[in-house]
Parts: structure tokens; sequence; C-alpha cells
């Protein structure tokens, strides 16, 4: 990764934006990688899904010379959603201008480089969390509150009737059309939690593969759970038969971060935590839940929004000439202004970007454990 060396590069968006979507990642953002894929780039801060739903409901047959049966179209649901903003200042120091300044010392420029890539790693990190904190909320419980000053907070889920309730402080909460029997115990589908070691695991898993058919959307093929679940498992009745039966140790198959073709599923073991505003820590997916999907595909649609960047930081009275200084940029992006009285300099990052879902009805957001 090239050196932002001077500071027209440093003012140059063509130049910084690059630069910056380039740092490395410190943390690994799973849900991020896993679902925010296939991204659409929009011009709009909202945007419009069509879905079409199988129908398990046959058309007509007919006899030769018979008049064609009307059909009626059955048609397609639509859905609306805005997409979620980042966008944040830091001011560098004025050390970071003086030196970036002084040309005939390369010393004191590498100083200015390590203050700008300083800031610049601190904003990505605060950034993508931020993303990755938003996905995992709408994929673990199907909405995002947020209080006055942008800081998401956590909606609470009834254990068994799935309805939920905004948390306390929330301004703006994106609800993504999940209904309460998609979360809970499934209205009963769960009717006894997996950490209950006898537990017919798979007797659920087929009557939920029942209500995927009958809303016509695809069947459960991945499940996601927290570590923490394995322990759960371990002490599964029909666990343990599963892994005798494949001649396989309980202890082997559960020391990595899946298994594949456990009762005809994928499951996956997601880690990772992060610190609420009360300093609470929370786990990307709750130890008591967990996330039941099909294949990735177009029940779930990512979003990458535009932000226009003005490339030259230059002040023109030309309204033609001011239109042509700016540039439109999808997803991350970052700029720098000098400012004055005192002269200074402030970065500037921000993010716009969007998963929602095209079929809530085909994700299940259950409690599964005590």
């Amino acid at each position: 990764m090239a050196d932002l060396a001077t500071m027209a590069q440093l003012l140059d968006p063509r130049e910084l934006i690059p630069h910056y979507v380039a740092l490395p990642q410190i943390l690994d953002y799973w849900f991020t990688k896993t679902f925010y894929t296939n991204v659409k780039n929009v011009d709009s801060d909202s945007v419009r899904m069509i879905s079409i739903s199988a129908t398990a409901t046959p058309g007509q047959g007919n006899v030769r010379n018979g008049k064609a049966r009307l059909i009626k179209p059955k048609g397609a649901s639509e859905r609306f959603f805005s997409l979620f903003r980042y966008f944040t200042e830091m001011p560098l120091e004025a050390d970071a201008l003086r030196a970036l300044r002084e040309l005939d010392s390369p010393s004191m420029q590498q100083k200015g480089r390590d203050i700008v890539e300083m800031a610049q790693e601190e904003s990505k990190i605060l950034a993508d969390l931020f993303k990755e904190i938003v996905f995992s909320q709408i994929m673990t419980v199907g909405r995002v509150n947020l209080d006055a000053s942008g800081t998401i907070l956590v909606p609470s889920v009834h254990a068994t009737t799935g309805a939920i309730t905004d948390a306390s402080g929330t301004v703006i909460s994106a609800d993504f059309g999940v209904a309460d029997t998609h979360r809970g115990n499934l209205d009963g589908t769960i009717a006894a939690l997996w950490s209950a070691a006898g537990t017919t695991i798979p007797d659920q898993l087929e009557e939920l593969d029942r209500k995927c058919a009958i809303a016509g959307v695809p069947r459960v093929k991945d499940i996601y759970l927290n570590p923490l679940c394995k322990k759960h498992l371990r002490n599964n009745t029909q666990f343990n038969d599963w892994a005798k039966y494949n001649s396989v140790r309980v202890d082997q198959v559960l020391t990595g971060d899946g298994i594949e073709g456990l009762w005809g599923r994928n499951w996956h073991f997601v880690g990772g935590t992060w610190t609420d505003s009360t300093g609470t820590t929370r786990d990307l997916i709750p130890s008591t839940g967990g996330i039941l999907t099909p294949d990735i595909g177009p029940w779930m649609r990512a979003f990458s929004g535009s932000e226009l960047i003005d490339t030259t930081n230059l002040v023109t009275n030309d309204l033609l000439g001011a239109l042509n200084q700016l540039t439109t940029i999808y997803g991350p992006f970052a700029y720098a202004e000098t400012t004055r009285n005192p002269a200074g300099l402030s970065y500037f990052q921000g993010d716009n970007f969007g998963l929602g879902f095209a079929d809530p009805n085909a994700i299940w957001m259950p409690t599964l454990f005590a």
C-alpha cells in the first residue's frame, strides 16, 4: 500500500479513498464477510426490493380444444428500507500539517504520514465494527435500534412468543419485517430447548422444513450458533448417536468452526463480542439463540449507497466547475479538509450501506438454549 506522502495526495480523495479501503482489517468481521455479498450499488438513500414466493397451489389442467384457463397473477411483494449511514470527523494534530509540509525532511514527512495513518486505521476500526454490529442485529433479531447520538441499542425479544420490544432510548427503530413467529419458539416448533439432552433436534428441523414449504421459501440449510452452544450438543442424545453411527468422536467433531451434513444441515459456530454503550459485553450471536437460513440467495439483498465527494478541495464561484469537481463513491469513503483560524486538518470518513430481506419468511431467529 503506497504512502500518502504529500499534502496534495492527502487532500485528493482519489488517492485517499483507495488508501483507506485497502487498510488491513484488524478484527474478523464475520457477519460482513458472510452476508454482505453480491452488493448492488444504488444512488438513493432508500431501496425497493421485489420478491416472488413459491406457491403450493398447482395450476389447473385442461382438455384438448378447451378454453384456456384464466390465470390471475399472484403478484410480487415489495419491501422498502433505508440505508444506514456512518459519517465521522477526526481533527488531526497541527503537527501533522507541519510535518507534511516539510518536503526537505523525509523524517518529518514520515511523522506526518504516521499521524494520518493512525487516524485512518482508528476510524476504519470504528466504521467496520458499526457495520458488523448492525448486520448482527439484523440477522439475530430482525431489528436495529439507534439512540439520538446514533449509538446502537439492543432490543429485547420474548423467548417464547418472539415479540420484540425496542430498547429504552430508541429514536430510530429499523425493522426488517421478520414475524414474531420466526423468533422465540417459532410458533411452537421449538417445543423443547436444544440445551435439554433428550430434545429431538432432527424432528424439530423436519417440522421447520414443512413450515418453509408452506410459506414457499427454501428449506433451512445453515445453522449459525454461538460456540458456547457446543457443550449442549455434546450432551444431546441424538447427537451422540449420530457421532457413533458415523464413527467419529464427539469432541473431535466439535473442535472446529463447523459441522457439515449434521442432520442434513451445515452448522457454523460464530464467536466474537462487542461492547455496548453501558460497557456490557455482548455476543454477536447470543448464546441462547441462533440463526437458521437457506443458502444465501435472492431472499436477502445487500446494497452500497453513494456519496458525492469534492475531488479538489478548492473553492470556486463557477457552478459548472463546482459540479465537475464532484465524483460519486459507492460504499466506504474518506476525505480530508484544511481549516482556518487556526490552521488545521480534519479527516472525514463514512459509509452508506444496507442489508435487507426481500422475503423475511426465509430466515428464522429462534430461542434454542437456556
